[in-house]
């Protein structure tokens, strides 16, 4: 819906020869990434959205919607609300096969990694931990595309890392 809405706004603002183009740039790039992952293997995926207490992405469409172009399911992704509370103890029955979490700063990005190492998170332990910027990934807009090429290549490596 991200180019739909950039062709939209291009035509309410009046600048449709920028936005036309940059819509369909975005929109080519969707379907490259369809096109090369959605069909391979599936690989679960948790989805931290904040950790005190902790929090995931369930039921939402635009992050759902990110992981399946990219062969990929949220594993509290059929949760009946979008952001639901977790229990370490549930993210670890799951064991998802790559972890998502969001950080602006490599030092966050650290401690996320050896929190879930410790917990004994088999997809922290082996590396597959996915470093995103929160305003790319849990904003639709067009860093959203950015985003999700990120994800992708993450997940493709774990995998075929299994």
């Amino acid at each position: 819906d991200i180019p739909a809405a950039i062709r939209r706004l291009g035509t309410f603002l009046g600048t449709q020869t920028r936005a036309g183009p940059a819509a369909g740039t975005l929109e080519r790039r969707i379907e490259a990434l369809e096109r090369r992952y959605s069909e391979r293997a599936p690989v679960t995926v948790f989805i931290e959205a904040g950790h005190l207490p902790l929090y995931t992405i369930g039921n939402d469409p635009l992050l759902n919607d990110a992981l399946r172009i990219c062969g990929a399911v949220n594993i509290y992704g059929q949760s009946a609300i979008a952001a639901p509370r977790v229990p370490v103890e549930s993210v670890l029955v799951h064991d998802p096969q790559l972890l998502v979490a969001p950080a602006h700063e490599a030092h966050a990005a650290l401690q996320i990694r050896h929190r879930w190492a410790k917990y004994g998170l088999q997809a922290a332990q082996r590396g597959h931990v996915h470093i995103a910027d929160p305003d790319a990934l849990f904003r639709p807009g067009p860093r959203l595309v950015d985003a999700t090429e990120a994800l992708c290549a993450a997940i493709d490596a774990a995998r075929t890392d299994r």
